[in-house]
């Protein structure tokens, strides 16, 4: 269980700050202990059900930060080789919900690579592509942000800064 004030990563939404552990009734049915989450990013307020099967976890520390940080140029890309747009949303979707950290940077650069590639012949990213994109960015740069104690747009020069790429 989490405190109040910690900072939790929450689902595919980002980073939250626990606000309040209270008991309510949301659904009419008996009270059970809910967590406020406020969100870091996307402002807004969450009320979850502690038992919530959502995924939810301890934001990372500077440390953990820094290095993935650190491992960004040698994240492979090669496991999102796909025959065709459905496998590759599946594989997409999976990675997204599979919240590591490593999988959805590789995710990222992957998706960047084949932007690359389809601007050298005057083409855009899919409508899916560019969705997963945003969508993988979001949860990376979220936490990353908060780990690092950096303001949100400060974080590609910092991630080029220590790494080469951005």
């Amino acid at each position: 269980m989490f405190n109040c004030g910690d900072l939790i990563v929450y689902g595919n939404n980002g980073v939250c700050r626990v606000e309040e552990i209270t008991e309510m009734s949301l659904t009419g049915g008996e009270e059970q202990l809910y967590y406020v989450l406020k969100s870091k990013t996307a402002g807004g307020t969450a009320y979850v059900p502690v038992n919530s099967p959502v995924y939810m976890r301890p934001v990372m520390s500077q440390q953990e930060a820094e290095e993935l940080v650190r491992q960004i140029p040698f994240v492979k890309t090669d496991c999102f080789e796909v025959s065709n747009a459905r496998d590759m949303q599946k594989l997409y979707r999976k990675t997204i919900q599979s919240h590591d950290c490593v999988q959805i940077i590789s995710l990222i650069k992957h998706i960047r690579r084949t932007e690359k590639k389809k601007q050298e012949m005057k083409k855009k990213l899919s409508s899916t592509e560019e969705r997963f994109l945003e969508q993988a960015m979001k949860i990376i740069n979220s936490e990353l942000s908060v780990a690092l104690n950096l303001e949100p747009q400060k974080l590609p020069e910092y991630i080029a800064a220590h790494t080469g790429e951005n």
